[in-house]
């Protein structure tokens, strides 16, 4: 059924595409200004124009001279201009040179070309560089081979090219800016390499790397494999972007003022998915404020709709709800190791990525697990002994597991491994717990550790006097452990905890067990975290020790006013 197309200008993946797409571009439409200079021997002192359709010029092509002979059929041309239209009379690439000039065995030479060529969707890309060199073999509609080299820019703009082209003085930022030293392609290999060092300007995002190689398909121009030898930093700062999007919205109104109104045809048949997988070999380190994620491995899955994310397919990572109106406000007798809520980073604190391995991206044929409920999913690993390690500094905390998993759609974490105390979550001086795996939906508030675990308190939480040895204060359950928590402007906090199965809780000479135990929290002033209410069902059990003891069914203690711990 057909469906309306997607107006929005996000930048995606679509983009990086596009900008390959353009540089290609280059290589075609000089093919194009060699097919009008030879078949019209123009000489080109200034603008040539036609209005013939790019694929009408480019089956006019004559077969190439002899090896090892210039081409006669060919003058040199300088300060040359070409605009090339459809069948509609609409322009669809324009292109410019300083001189233009045949070699021998079907190469030719340009300087200082620039293109500006009509893209989907109202985009517009403008390639410049400071020279370039074709290789055209006899009876192909396009260059078997080139380079171009010497400050080679790629700009992409969200406008249409009759304005890029008007007012070269007046040209918006592009949307994205592609930046490097010299390109060499072969379209029978299906190959393109950057060599140099390869800078990505977008919207609020910033990548730097070098040694690119990408293999695509000679008949459609599909990714195939993209490989990048090293890379510097990848960037994501959040405010620039807001920023950029604004003016573009503020520009796109402007037009929508004062353009004619369009009939609205814009259907199209429903887009497949686009799958790709992207390993990025370490050590990487994943860097937003005061958190940090550093791993040996980056492994990336992407499930692509018309060659971007749908909307919401990448979600916020903590929600902005306020506590939930039930949560319980009194009370203050401490749990163990409990301390502060989790203090997120600000809103607009760049999220930096950097590896120094290879990085590699393949597309997929079939929907892998990965991507079952995400179109976007992530796992670090570790490949030595040291593992995944996660860590905030604003609240003195990390977590160690061998592998850490992150859906960006479903908004689903997992810290994995393969021993019942491979996966730490520790808060410096207050608590930490041992488990096999931690999971967590952080779009409905959930957590839960599957199997049997144990929180114990460490340092000023454990009341231990120097010289003394720790006390007991902690929890441990066989069965399995459920939290329940709040964010509001990405500060967690814990509402409520229930453990099954065996549970034991000790503080010094005291206990508390049975089967299932449920505790309830609040935040006090100050973030602090308190116990409000404790519930132990089935075969309950307290021992006081020489206060005495306590059998039943249940359990139930509520705290109110209680001195601090």
């Amino acid at each position: 059924m057909p469906t309306r197309r997607d107006e929005s200008r996000t930048i995606s993946i679509r983009t990086v595409g596009l900008a390959i797409a353009a540089v290609m571009t280059l290589a075609v439409g000089v093919l194009l200004l060699f097919a009008i200079t030879r078949s019209d021997a123009a000489s080109g002192d200034g603008a040539q124009t036609g209005s013939r359709a790019p694929a009408d010029i480019l089956g006019a092509t004559p077969d190439a001279p002899e090896p090892g002979a210039a081409d006669e059929g060919v003058l040199a041309s300088e300060d040359g201009r070409i605009e090339l239209f459809d069948e509609g009379d609409n322009v669809v690439q324009v292109l410019s040179y300083a001189r233009f000039e045949p070699l021998e065995a079907g190469r030719f030479r340009i300087a200082s070309p620039r293109a500006l060529v009509r893209l989907e969707g109202g985009w517009t890309a403008e390639v410049r560089a400071e020279s370039g060199q074709l290789l055209q073999r006899q009876s192909r509609r396009e260059p078997e081979s080139g380079w171009f080299r010497g400050d080679l820019r790629v700009f992409l703009y969200d406008r249409p090219i009759e304005e890029i082209d008007a007012a070269p003085e007046r040209r918006p930022e592009p949307a994205v800016s592609l930046f490097t030293e010299s390109l060499s392609f072969n379209t029978v290999m299906g190959e393109l390499r950057m060599p140099d060092a390869v800078r990505i300007v977008a919207d609020g995002l910033t990548y730097e790397g070098r040694a690119v190689t990408i293999v695509f398909s000679e008949q459609d121009r599909k990714l195939l494999y993209l490989r990048i030898d090293e890379t510097d930093y990848l960037r994501f700062e959040a405010d620039q972007r807001a920023d950029a999007e604004g003016r573009a919205d503020t520009g796109r109104r402007a037009d929508a003022a004062t353009a004619p109104a369009e009939p609205d045809d814009s259907f199209e048949t429903e887009p497949r998915d686009v799958l790709y997988r992207a390993v990025l070999d370490g050590p990487v380190r994943l860097a937003n404020g005061p958190r940090v994620v550093d791993a040996d491995r980056l492994e990336l899955w992407a499930r692509t709709r018309g060659g971007s994310f749908p909307a919401g397919a990448i979600r916020d990572l903590f929600t902005d709800a306020a506590p939930r109106p039930d949560a319980p406000s009194s009370g203050r007798a401490s749990a163990p190791g409990a301390g502060s809520g989790a203090a997120s980073s600000g809103p607009n604190d760049p999220v930096t990525l950097t590896w120094n391995g290879a990085t590699e991206v393949r597309p997929l044929e079939s929907r892998p697990s990965e991507l079952a409920r995400d179109h976007l999913f992530a796992r670090f690993s570790a490949s030595g002994a040291a593992p995944v390690r996660v860590r905030d500094s604003s609240i003195d905390a990390y977590a160690d597991a061998p592998s850490l998993e992150y859906g960006f759609t479903s908004r689903r974490l997992l810290l994995s491994g393969s021993g019942p105390r491979s996966v730490v979550m520790r808060l410096v001086n207050r608590g930490e717990t041992h488990s096999s795996r931690f999971d967590a939906d952080l779009g409905e508030g959930l957590a839960w550790i599957s199997g049997a675990g144990a929180l114990r308190a460490i340092g000023d939480s454990a009341h231990t006097a120097i010289g003394e040895e720790p006390a007991p204060r902690d929890i441990s359950w066989r069965g399995r452990a459920d939290m329940r928590f709040d964010d509001a402007d990405g500060r967690i906090a814990l509402r409520e905890a229930r453990f099954t199965d065996g549970v034991l809780a000790r503080e010094r000479d005291a206990s508390v067990s049975g089967e299932s135990m449920r505790i309830e929290f609040a935040t006090a002033p100050g973030d602090t975290v308190s116990i409000t209410r404790v519930v132990v069902d089935d075969n309950a059990r307290a021992d006081a020790g020489p206060d005495g003891r306590l059998t039943a069914d249940r359990i139930d203690v509520a705290f109110r006013d209680a001195p601090e711990a």
